[in-house]
């Protein structure tokens, strides 16, 4: 047992390390991690860690699912709800078809070993991705498709894989039989985890406290998956919609500020930590000559890759687009070249039991396609982006947002300033030269902003867009709070929440109109 707490520190250590690292290196933080565990592996400074189907499926699976699941804004999926179906149910099993197909003619592999690999394969996992989209400020509609088609994907997939993996060790499998027990699996999981998160909702709302709601967040996570594999339907499914629900139907409801802050911020780390874990242990199980005498069967995987996922874009959005969904060519080119893998992938071949044929393949060619996906997508993607034109910022709205974030610093500096004064901190005499100084600073500020906005009219509907949602989002926390405190019955607040959510959504299509 002290070993083991020692190894387990020690990876930590080395994440940790990592992390630091990464900020002065333009790599993703994933990328060095799985380097990091290649670099020990051939050191061997620690014992190559095994870790059992259980626990990576039981302990690590849930956290990863719920922490992305609580981060959805339903308002977001509502609006785009048919193309991120699309492409996480029917385009999955697309994607999983051709991707096997490739593997099997390509690869050599068996038939059911062949649609493994593209089981465990086919979920995306666009975390540095999304991360870029931010940094470029990439039109709010494509980020949520982006992350909600993931999502979604994540659920199909584990299903998928889980059928497959049940037809590899049985020998046996009947299309009609997978496919009703598809659907079973799907539709009991989703009950299994809105009846849980309901539940858990109704319990949170009647006491305030941010670490016992916490726990119960903790626990809701967890009994989602549990229950729903005891009554062997997807875990998965259930996760994803008790994450979902509580991060929507509970955030509103049932949490405060403080709440929401605190379970945000765990399940932020506990998500980062399982990532660090999981990257480093793969890492650890690898060994380059591994890599070496698979390389061939890792580049049929990266073609079978892209193969997979070009055959169920390209031909969806056609669909999609024949029925107004409106979605730009420019963005199929994304989703295609963004198709990155990551945790799940590797905690999935991970899962594996010992005694599945081809094994050890499926291993070291599933950590070399989700190496290669991270490291030149996931490396590219900001190019790729600014060479398709998507999320390049005006120059003017740089200028003008450089400018006002200049204004805010100003008046925090002089409203700080004042309240040093009138704690005795400041003598008059260098008060009033300080704040001549910073009164003058803050008129030539606004003097060029209010240059700026007549010269430019985008900046003005701009400005006046960023009020609008201020003063929405202020609404929504006074409608919350006095249903918390009982001057709104639930039906009232919910009422004036969605209609306030309607106008945030209104306002954000109309922006994405004029920005895709």
């Amino acid at each position: 047992m002290h070993h083991e707490i020692i190894t387990l520190l020690t990876l930590l250590m080395i994440a940790t390390s990592v992390a630091m690292l990464v900020r002065y290196i333009n790599l993703p933080y994933t990328v060095m991690l799985v380097l990091g565990g290649l670099l020990l592996g051939v050191l061997h400074y620690l014992p190559e860690v095994q870790m059992s189907p259980e626990v990576v499926m039981t302990i690590f699976l849930p956290i990863l699912l719920f922490e992305a699941a609580i981060n959805i804004e339903y308002s977001h999926l509502k609006a785009d709800l048919k193309p991120i179906l699309t492409f996480a149910i029917p385009g999955v099993l697309i994607s999983l078809a051709v991707t096997g197909a490739c593997m099997h003619y390509l690869g050599n592999f068996p038939w059911p070993i062949a649609l493994l690999f593209g089981s465990l394969i086919v979920a995306t996992d666009p975390v540095s991705v999304l991360a870029i989209f931010k940094k470029l400020g990439v039109p709010p509609r494509l980020t949520a498709l982006v992350e909600g088609e993931s999502l979604f994907n994540d659920g199909t997939a584990v299903v998928a894989f889980q059928i497959v993996l049940a037809m590899v060790v049985t020998g046996s499998f009947s299309v009609m039989a997978s496919i009703q027990q598809f659907i079973v699996v799907c539709f009991g999981g989703l009950a299994v985890g809105l009846v849980l998160s309901y539940a858990a909702i109704v319990l949170l709302e009647r006491f305030d406290d941010h670490l016992l709601e916490l726990m119960v967040t903790t626990v809701l996570a967890y009994s989602a998956y549990l229950v729903a594999e005891h009554f062997h339907v997807s875990g998965v499914i259930a996760v994803v919609s008790a994450g979902i629900m509580l991060g929507n139907l509970g955030w509103e409801k049932a949490m405060t500020p403080t709440t929401r802050v605190t379970i945000s911020t765990f399940w932020e780390f506990a998500a980062f930590l399982i990532n660090s874990l999981i990257f480093l242990l793969i890492g650890l199980q690898i060994h380059l000559n591994d890599l070496r005498a698979f390389l061939p069967l890792i580049g049929v995987g990266v073609l079978a890759l892209f193969a997979g996922r070009m055959s169920s874009v390209y031909p969806l959005a056609f669909v999609l687009n024949a029925f107004n969904a409106k979605l730009p060519i420019r963005w199929a080119h994304i989703l295609v070249w963004g198709n990155l893998k990551g945790a799940l992938s590797m905690a999935l071949v991970m899962s594996l039991p010992e005694n599945v044929p081809y094994r050890r393949e499926l291993l070291v060619t599933i950590f070399g396609v989700v190496l290669f996906s991270l490291l030149i997508p996931g490396v590219t993607m900001g190019r790729f982006l600014s060479f398709l034109g998507v999320g390049k910022k005006d120059e003017q709205v740089e200028l003008f947002e450089a400018k006002r974030g200049e204004l805010l610093g100003l008046r925090a500096g002089l409203t700080e300033l004042e309240g040093m004064y009138v704690q005795g901190r400041v003598s008059a005499a260098l008060y009033a030269q300080k704040q001549s100084a910073y009164t003058a600073q803050i008129e030539a500020t606004e003097t060029e902003l209010e240059t700026m906005v007549a010269a430019h009219q985008q900046l003005e509907n701009l400005q006046d867009r960023s009020i609008q949602r201020h003063l929405l989002m202020a609404q929504k926390s006074a409608y919350r709070e006095a249903f918390r405190s009982g001057l709104l019955s639930e039906g009232t607040a919910h009422e004036l929440i969605s209609n306030v959510n309607n106008e945030l959504e209104a306002m954000e299509q109309q922006l994405e109109g004029h920005g895709a």
